[in-house]
């Protein structure tokens, strides 16, 4: 069934875990209705059940809002926003983006995530530290995302920001949150071009990115993600780690069908 059935100018940013049958999708929609929606998709029958939505039709130059994540354990959407310069990660509320409130410490400093949101006439962002690619374990517990810290404020106000953000060859770790408690744990591993991650709630992290120079999946635990495993080689998006726990699916940037690795026990 053609996605052209869920709206206009369709194009999917992102997948996400959805009860069966359905799939999970972030998409952008164009039109005279312009925004990013998150929605249950049944590819069988073509129905759909929208989740949560943001327009995205007064977006300024260079900003827009990009893939993200849902949880059903608590009916909250995550969302990946950029401005000009700055990139975060933020929790989609009714229509409005709230940027994720916390602090992360990198090599021993404290600094908060970008804050300012992509919105018509703002004050721009001068973030030390930018996040993308959100992702949740299974049932909610626990949210990953890349976080890169600056050496300067990342940017200046607007209209003097160049565009961005910073550059995704820049070095990137992974951070973890644990929602139930709010700690936020970031790891010594470096990586280059985040791409993506997936995670479950019994402590197995999946990271879609670069090592030095190679690009690939790496596998580490929540909790101990210092020197990750490489599963395979080469971008993947879409990251997504199976049911059984065995093993996980994501597509491999080129390929036509997808791919499925083991996962290290």
């Amino acid at each position: 069934m053609s996605l052209s059935r869920v709206c206009y100018g369709v194009t999917v940013l992102s997948i996400f875990e959805s009860g069966p049958p359905g799939i999970g999708l972030v998409v952008s929609c164009g039109g005279n209705h312009r925004r990013v929606a998150f929605l249950s998709f049944d590819p069988r029958t073509g129905q759909v059940q929208p989740l949560a939505a943001v327009s995205t039709a007064n977006l300024p130059r260079m900003s827009g809002y990009g893939g993200g994540t849902w949880s059903d354990a608590d009916r909250t959407a995550i969302i990946q926003y950029s401005t000009l310069g700055c990139a975060g990660v933020g929790t989609l509320a009714g229509a409005t983006v709230h940027p994720l409130d916390l602090e992360v410490v990198v090599s021993g400093s404290s600094v908060r995530l970008a804050d300012a949101l992509p919105e018509v006439g703002g004050a721009g962002c001068a973030a030390r530290a930018l996040a993308r690619a959100p992702a949740l374990s299974s049932h909610g517990r626990f949210l990953a995302f890349f976080v890169h810290v600056c050496a300067t404020p990342c940017s200046g106000p607007m209209p003097d920001a160049q565009p961005g953000p910073v550059a995704v060859d820049a070095i990137w770790r992974i951070a973890v949150q644990d929602r139930l408690n709010g700690t936020v744990t970031v790891a010594d591993a470096e990586f280059r071009w985040p791409l993506g991650a997936a995670l479950t709630d019994d402590g197995v992290l999946v990271i879609s990115a670069g090592q030095g120079d190679t690009a690939g999946l790496y596998q580490c635990g929540i909790m101990t993600c210092d020197n990750p495993a490489r599963l395979a080689s080469g971008r993947f998006d879409s990251v997504q780690i199976r049911p059984d726990g065995e093993e996980l699916v994501a597509l491999r940037q080129g390929a036509d069908e997808p791919t499925f690795v083991p996962l290290r026990r």
